[in-house]
């Protein structure tokens, strides 16, 4: 029912811009035709459910909104640019850094010069500011990357984050990115341990090569995540709706493993996408 209800309403909307009786804006409507697929697949899997239709039509009517959100934006200025280059203070052995990008085309790898801890380009949407703190605590420097705005709309890609770490200290990694994707490389990095949040888009993850601790997450879209190629790795996975995929580990149950010794330990958990967990190339 709520997959027809929208299909039908899309083709109306389809059939008018093709006739040139709406916007530019409105007649972009068709683009969300998917989102009649996505909603007979929830109605199919939650029908024996209680309510199960009305689920399937709260998660439609969330993905309409998002969906919406990004066909009809309300921004159209300018984005501006901004750079990041943080030193590294004397006798820091561990970072604790946080990162919160509001909405990006993410990017974060290993490379900063001498010297420095964190340097990098940013662009930022228009009403959006970028905050940034650091304070040392003995041997352990805690330092935040974060952008805020009362409200975000954006008529194309993302804007550009692209940040590139030191090697020399360890890091406590906390990453939280509300919209986007990108890329993040944390090989030839120390990280003790890693937090890594991403609410809507698809993202690419390059595991470190030792031991510790790491935990991703996605809310909607895709995860493509690359295990070490010589660390042990425990992965416990679970998702929503949507595909897991596990290459190069040996298990079942939502636990997975390979090698000996002190592993890395992978939790990742999804709610609506792909998972996808392969061997690093």
């Amino acid at each position: 029912m709520t997959a027809g209800i929208l299909l039908i309403i899309i083709g109306i909307f389809w059939i008018l811009g093709d006739f040139g009786l709406l916007s530019d804006g409105l007649s972009r409507l068709w683009l969300l035709w998917p989102l009649a697929m996505v909603a007979a697949g929830l109605e199919i899997l939650l029908r024996d459910r209680p309510r199960g239709r009305q689920t399937a039509l709260l998660i439609t009517l969330a993905l309409l909104a998002l969906s919406l959100f990004w066909l009809f934006p309300g921004g159209h200025s300018g984005l501006r640019s901004e750079k990041i280059d943080l030193n590294l203070m004397q006798n820091v052995k561990l970072v604790a850094l946080e990162i919160s990008p509001r909405l990006a085309d993410f990017g974060l790898t290993v490379g900063a010069s001498q010297g420095k801890l964190l340097t990098g380009e940013i662009e930022l949407l228009p009403g959006e500011r970028l905050r940034t703190s650091s304070r040392k605590k003995g041997d352990q420097l805690i330092v935040s990357v974060t952008s805020s705005a009362r409200r975000l709309h954006w008529n194309g890609p993302g804007p550009r984050w692209r940040l590139r770490l030191n090697p020399q200290p360890s890091y406590r990694l906390r990453l939280s990115l509300d919209v986007g994707g990108g890329l993040v490389d944390l090989r030839g990095l120390k990280i003790e341990d890693c937090s890594l949040k991403f609410g809507v888009g698809k993202a690419t993850i390059y595991l470190p090569d030792h031991p510790g601790n790491c935990e991703l997450s996605g809310g909607v879209g895709e995860l493509t995540i690359y295990l070490p190629k010589t660390t042990a790795v425990t992965l416990e996975a679970s998702r929503g709706i949507g595909s897991l995929e596990v290459n190069g580990l040996v298990g079942k149950a939502g636990i997975w493993q390979r090698g000996k010794g002190e592993p890395l330990r992978l939790k990742v958990t999804t709610g609506v996408g792909r998972i996808r967990i392969l061997p690093s190339p």
